[in-house]
């Protein structure tokens, strides 16, 4: 896993958080996603931090087409 990539819906904050740091843990490079701008900037911020690797996208994915 290390080295890998991990792109993480839902990650500003709750469960899908806890999986990005877990994955960050483990030396995978992070993409954290949310629509929620603010709490994923605050999530963002903080991870750089500890981890370094690291990128976060404010999606929202009801408006991609399946």
């Amino acid at each position: 896993m290390r080295g890998g990539v991990a792109v993480i819906t839902g990650s500003a904050t709750g469960l899908g958080f806890a999986v990005a740091q877990q994955a960050a843990a483990v030396g995978m490079h992070v993409c954290l996603t949310d629509v929620r701008s603010e709490p994923l900037a605050e999530a963002a911020s903080g991870k750089s931090e500890r981890h370094g690797l690291l990128t976060a996208s404010r999606v929202i994915l009801a408006d991609c087409a399946c």
